[in-house]
């Protein structure tokens, strides 16, 4: 992965994944010239200010374009300012106020995206335990009357506005894709839904939604969970065997142990502050994220998976072990299982692919379309 800053892994990771959830080259390397002196005093004030600063730009340009009729341009310009709104406070404390103003912004300008997309992406609620959650609904291209469809999982500290470049990707080989925030993630947090462990049910949630659909296949119904969503899928395919295939998009067997070396080295190779668990998992201490989280491992669980069941990793991620994907390909149950992992020689061999997600882009399509779609292979 290119390190933008090399005194500071989390907000070189995070460029790097913005540039695959709706950001540009030439206004992400602005930013890290802009942003250059403060990495390694970890500034993340200045953070905010340049990241924000360049969402407010393409806010106010995405109106002017709207305007004067040019909604293509608009629609690139809003997803792009949602992109770099939502940036902005990924490493501000959830309590600040600035918070919340301007994540309700990246949702306001993603939404401004939506409906300027062809076909529109429908913003939908997603009935769980008496409330729901919120999620994006991006309808397939095709001619099927019943397209096939993917629930989408995002991780640790990740949207799903962030999948929506993953979310158009597979669209062109005609899935629909529901995106998800969750119990723990995103909006899901500033509702209360916090982290679980037994994620079989919302994820089992967000499929009964996608099944009361008339223009979803509900016997294709496939779950891709990325970093700790490839965690939540697993955990979801082990106990729901509704889903006709799961892809672990970041192999993560133990999280406790992950997330253990996230809390014990704060300035390494970390995705995110530590004060961010406290949010997702509406716990008071780190040692009640801890004592949370000691459910949060796949040992006599993988073994139940039965559906066709693909793992994603890369050769030199820095957050989670390769022992983690070889553990968690080893004791899946499915007879249909495969472990890709991405060499540096290749490209995608960071974490998740944050170096190239399109590689993942393309096997994960690639292979589900084997599997439920070959029509459009």
């Amino acid at each position: 992965m290119f390190q933008f800053f090399p005194e500071n892994f989390m907000w070189s990771q995070a460029l790097n994944r913005c540039l695959f959830s709706g950001g540009a080259f030439g206004e992400i390397s602005k930013a890290a010239g802009l942003l250059a002196e403060s990495a390694n005093s970890y500034d993340n004030d200045h953070w905010f200010e340049v990241l924000y600063g360049f969402g407010g730009q393409l806010r106010v340009r995405a109106e002017q374009q709207r305007a004067a009729g040019h909604n293509i341009s608009a629609r690139g310009s809003n997803l792009r300012g949602a992109s770099y709104y939502q940036w902005s406070i990924a490493f501000m404390e959830h309590d600040d106020p600035r918070h919340e103003e301007a994540y309700s912004r990246s949702i306001e300008t993603f939404g401004a995206f939506a409906t300027l997309a062809t076909p529109p992406i429908e913003r939908v609620e997603v009935p769980y335990e008496g409330a729901s959650f919120p999620a994006w609904f991006i309808p397939a291209r095709g001619e099927e009357a019943r397209a096939p469809g993917i629930v989408y999982l995002p991780g640790w500290d990740s949207t799903k506005e962030q999948g929506i470049m993953f979310a158009l990707a597979v669209r062109e080989r005609g899935f629909s894709t529901l995106l998800c925030d969750s119990p723990g993630v995103g909006e899901a947090v500033t509702r209360g839904l916090v982290n679980r462990h037994d994620y079989e049910v919302p994820a089992g949630a967000a499929f009964d939604y996608m099944a009361s659909r008339s223009d979803v296949d509900v016997d294709r119904i496939a779950i891709v969970g990325l970093s700790l969503g490839g965690y939540r899928v697993a955990r979801t395919v082990a106990f729901d065997k509704r889903f006709a295939a799961a892809v672990a998009w970041g192999a993560i067997w133990d999280f406790q142990k992950t997330w253990a070396g996230f809390r014990d080295n704060p300035r390494g190779n970390v995705p995110t502050p530590t004060a961010h668990a406290l949010a997702v998992m509406g716990a008071e201490t780190l040692d009640e994220v801890w004592e949370k989280l000691s459910d949060w491992n796949l040992s006599g669980v993988a073994e139940k998976i039965e559906c066709p069941f693909l793992i994603l990793h890369g050769e030199h991620d820095a957050l989670v072990p390769n022992e983690d994907a070889e553990r968690m390909y080893a004791e899946a149950g499915s007879s249909i299982k495969e472990l890709r992992v991405f060499t540096a020689a290749e490209g995608g061999s960071a974490h998740c692919q944050n170096d190239n997600r399109l590689l993942a882009h393309d096997y994960i399509g690639d292979w589900l379309s084997d599997l439920l779609n070959p029509r459009t292979s």
